[in-house]
């Protein structure tokens, strides 16, 4: 089975406040885990596309 990883290379350079959880650090730790773990292989990787401020 594939677990998909939707993302885009604008998500790691979106800053938000210090004390919040969602940084990008996290998703990089996030994705070292995933290979450290061995189950980079069942990933598959899409860009997400971008968005209009009206969705």
């Amino acid at each position: 089975m594939a677990i998909a990883i939707l993302s885009h290379p604008d998500c790691a350079r979106h800053r938000v406040a210090a004390h919040h959880p969602e940084t990008p650090d996290r998703l990089a730790a996030i994705e070292d885990q995933l290979i450290a773990s061995g189950l980079d292989i069942a990933l598959h990787h899409c860009d997400a596309p971008l968005v209009t401020r009206e969705q």
